[in-house]
C-alpha cells in the first residue's frame, strides 16, 4: 500500500492529487499558445519560431 494512504488516509491523499492536477492544468493553460482557428501548418510554425528565437 502507498505510504501516503497508510500515513494520511484516502481523503488527504486524493486532495493532494487533486491540488497537483489543478496546478498542472493552470500551468498548461498559461504556458500553451492559443491555437484556435489556426491550421496545422500555422501551429507547427509556432514551434519553429520559438526554437529560432531561443537559438539566437
Amino acid at each position: 500500500m502507498p505510504l501516503s494512504l497508510t500515513g494520511l488516509g484516502i481523503g488527504i491523499t486524493m486532495l493532494i492529487a487533486a491540488v497537483i492536477t489543478l496546478f498542472g492544468a493552470v500551468i498548461s493553460y498559461l504556458w500553451a499558445p492559443e491555437t484556435r482557428g489556426l491550421s496545422l501548418s500555422e501551429c507547427s510554425s509556432l514551434d519553429t519560431q520559438k526554437s529560432a528565437a531561443h537559438a539566437v
